[in-house]
């Protein structure tokens, strides 16, 4: 790969990776609006914080209200108009297919499954199972293989950013790229 080229991929990378920061401030704006909602029902009685049933149930209802409208969210954006999520757009990047043409909401959203539902969803049940094994002696094996699991797709996905064409594996499973927009 010519010098030029790594450069171009390089640059690519740390776009992707800012945007991608830029877009966990949404999210963690969605996680506080959810908070304030949670706590309001929690102080006039509509749910309680500190009965949940079920390690699972909570996971589940966390995922439900928290991962599912940010993917979503991420997935209308970027199937948008502009073809960019708010933290794309602002480092100057978009999603296309391979061939150029604007992707669909499907292919946005399958996309956004891989790249932010599912390792945040491992990454919830593995802090989920460490508290729930947190009142034995030891840990349980498998919440450390669990753990070890939710850390691989960031770690793959970052890597894979930096080496040979900067294509996550989950661009290429979905047939997309991510290229630089020209600026207005």
């Amino acid at each position: 790969m010519a010098q030029n080229q790594k450069y171009a991929v390089r640059e690519l990378a740390w776009r992707r990776i800012g945007a991608f920061f830029i877009d966990c401030i949404y999210a963690l704006a969605w996680a506080g609006i959810l908070f304030v909602i949670v706590l309001s029902l929690n102080a006039i009685g509509m749910v309680h914080l500190h009965q949940t049933s079920s390690i699972f149930i909570a996971n589940v209802v966390a995922s439900l209200a928290l991962v599912v409208p940010v993917t979503i969210g991420l997935a209308a954006l970027e199937a948008g108009r502009h073809q960019a999520s708010f933290g794309k757009r602002l480092f100057h990047i978009h999603i296309a297919r391979t061939t150029g043409s604007p992707i669909s909401l499907d292919i946005a959203l399958a996309r956004n499954i891989l790249k932010v539902a599912l390792p945040w969803i491992l990454g919830h049940t593995a802090v989920y199972t460490i508290v729930a094994s947190s009142t034995t002696s030891h840990m349980p094996p498998a919440v450390i293989v669990l753990t070890i699991v939710a850390y691989m797709p960031p770690v793959i996905y970052i890597t894979a950013l930096f080496v040979r064409h900067g294509r996550t594996p989950y661009d290429a499973a979905v047939g997309v790229t991510v290229r630089q927009t020209e600026r207005r």
